[in-house]
């Protein structure tokens, strides 16, 4: 053996709780990038069976202006395309209670919530909102602290417009709001 292996020999053998350490670290590191890896191949199976439950829809057009329900369905005329389902989400500004600064946000729209092809929406606690009513993304209900027959409060056309929560759905937005 030449000088410098005979150097690291006394280095570890003379210091063997560092080398111990040394060694520990190493073994600890190797470990967490294992179980990082086998987590994410744990992951991605649910994450993709969860997706394709909702129904994805392949190409999700947003509009500047308004169109017609006639020009709507017309759309589905043009080769390839199979179906359309059309929805309408507007920013909207929002608070809890009176006191509240005003928050941004935006309300999702559908005509049937019972009759969804796309991008569905599973009900899980409550009904579908209708005219003067709204559901609310479970995970937003809970950190806002939002009950059933609680209110949020809409500013429209300059006035404050309660709509009182009925319904809750497990889902991934994080403001109040899935409405008609």
């Amino acid at each position: 053996m030449n000088v410098i292996w005979h150097k690291v020999w006394f280095d570890l053998w003379h210091n063997k709780i560092r080398t111990l350490l040394a060694v520990l670290s190493i073994a600890v590191g190797v470990f967490a990038i294992g179980a990082i890896f086998g987590m994410v191949d744990q992951l991605l199976p649910g994450m993709d069976r969860s997706h394709q439950a909702s129904q994805p829809s392949h190409i999700t057009i947003n509009l500047s202006e308004r169109i017609t329900r006639d020009l709507a369905d017309r759309l589905t005329n043009i080769d390839g395309i199979d179906d359309i389902e059309v929805s309408n989400s507007v920013p909207i500004r929002y608070k809890l209670r009176p006191d509240d600064d005003w928050q941004a946000g935006f309300l999702e729209m559908r005509d049937d919530y019972d009759e969804q092809t796309y991008d569905v929406l599973q009900l899980q606690d409550g009904a579908w909102p209708d005219n003067d009513n709204l559901a609310v993304e479970r995970l937003s209900s809970e950190a806002f602290g939002l009950e059933f027959g609680g209110q949020v409060i809409f500013e429209l056309d300059q006035t404050d417009r309660p709509l009182v929560s009925i319904g809750r759905w497990p889902g991934h937005r994080h403001q109040p709001g899935y409405g008609r």
